[in-house]
């Protein structure tokens, strides 16, 4: 937090040098059609000619409603979904106590 950040440079325990950044936290979601896109991408290779066309189409839509709802459930939560990143690049104008007069 911004708060807890000025009180440790202020009180010696962070450098106001380095890389700072605002970080914004996302959410992965998985998607059912892409798992199954890459998995019979992955497979085709060694299967016969047109095999992708048939394994498509053995996924009807209500197989990949109910995949997809599979998914949503062993990935609720945030404990493998939870992600930050880093969006814009902060300076940081607090000096440490003592060093105000010495800039």
């Amino acid at each position: 937090m911004v708060a807890e950040l000025i009180d440790d440079i202020r009180d010696g325990e962070a450098s106001p040098e380095g890389n700072w950044f605002v970080i914004k936290r996302r959410r992965w979601e998985p998607k059912a059609s892409t798992m199954i896109e890459r998995y019979i991408e992955a497979e085709h290779e060694d299967m016969y000619e047109d095999w992708d066309e048939r394994a498509n189409d053995c996924f009807t839509k209500e197989i990949v409603e109910k995949m997809q709802e599979i998914l949503n459930h062993a990935f609720r939560g945030d404990y493998a979904t939870a992600y930050w990143t880093s969006e814009q690049r902060v300076e940081i104008d607090i000096l440490p106590q003592g060093e105000e007069g010495a800039r």
